[in-house]
């Protein structure tokens, strides 16, 4: 198959799913409480896997290619991980969250 019809085939199936899941919000549906946590676990799965393996395995590749032993390399990877957990508790915490008025 033509790479570019094979490109063009999966932009437009990814563009149709993203629709799909808009319906919800464009349309008057009621979805029940499950079915939201359904599809948000879903989404969220999504997204990680999406981290996963567009940014953490490449970044891992990359820091290997600059030189890097791959113990180095998930060392660099996993250095700023105390920061994102501190930054979340942050923005979660803030005082500007909790304000009744």
């Amino acid at each position: 198959m033509n790479p570019i019809l094979a490109g063009f085939i999966a932009s437009l199936l990814a563009g149709l799913a993203t629709f799909v899941g808009a319906l919800p919000v464009f349309l008057p549906i009621r979805l029940t409480h499950r079915l939201q946590a359904i599809a948000l676990g879903f989404g969220g799965g999504v997204m990680l896997a999406a981290t996963a393996f567009s940014l953490i395995v490449p970044g891992k590749d990359a820091a290997i290619s600059q030189g890097a032993s791959p113990m180095n390399a998930a060392l660099i990877m996993s250095i700023n991980y105390p920061d994102l957990l501190r930054a979340e508790v942050w923005v979660f915490s803030s005082p500007l969250s909790h304000r009744t008025s």
